[in-house]
């Protein structure tokens, strides 16, 4: 199963450039860190990326110390700390932030990975599970729980899972992910009509374009 631009700036760096130097005014100084701020957080993706736990931390913490309020910072956190393979370090990071988050479906999304990574398949669909009540119009969790139905044979599960993604896909017109997880759930259920009408609409809207 998959988990989940450019050089790392240094925190000092990241400190000098917002001190305010006699050549600089105030103006220049907000610039500065703007431009700062931009750079740490491409510098966060471009690690998350290459899942460099380490370099994310870093990043993370420099964006914290010039006062950036990321949405849902902890995830980013928490993803740092899987990559690093200190995994129950990253869930409990999640779970303590689960209340406070605007979007808790991804917290329980990635807490259900990191259980699959420590091999708890149980909490990880009891994650996957969490997720969906928060938010049932969230496709990936659907997902994440079809493919491990489908890695324990329990075909019905699998595809039940698979098709609830697809309908939200069609919903809000993705239509290549559409195609892509109907016809990955028809190779368990070829009888599915359904589906097989997702993907039949799928290749018409690709001949369209």
């Amino acid at each position: 199963t998959n988990m989940r631009t450019n050089t790392l700036k240094s925190l000092t760096i990241a400190l000098l450039a917002c001190t305010p130097f006699a050549s600089c005014n105030k103006e220049k100084i907000i610039v500065d860190k703007d431009t700062l701020i931009q750079e740490m957080i491409d510098t966060l993706l471009f690690h998350q990326e290459r899942q460099e736990g380490d370099a994310m931390l870093s990043a993370l913490d420099s964006l914290k110390s010039l006062g950036v309020k990321m949405n849902n910072m902890a995830l980013s956190y928490a993803t740092a700390y899987g990559f690093k393979r200190e995994y129950d370090k990253a869930i409990q990071l999640l779970k303590n932030s689960i209340q406070s988050s605007e979007k808790p479906q991804l917290l329980y999304q990635e807490m259900g990975s990191l259980f699959l990574f420590k091999g708890d398949t149980v909490e990880a669909i009891n994650a996957y599970n969490e997720a969906i009540k928060c938010n049932p119009c969230y496709a990936r969790p659907y997902i994440w729980l079809a493919e491990i139905f489908e890695e324990q044979g329990k075909k019905d599960l699998a595809v039940n899972n698979y098709l609830s993604a697809v309908r939200l896909f069609h919903e809000n017109n993705f239509y290549k992910e559409m195609g892509y997880y109907a016809n990955r759930a028809l190779q368990l259920d070829s009888t599915n009509i359904e589906l097989e009408n997702y993907l039949i609409l799928y290749y018409a809207t690709e001949n369209e374009y």
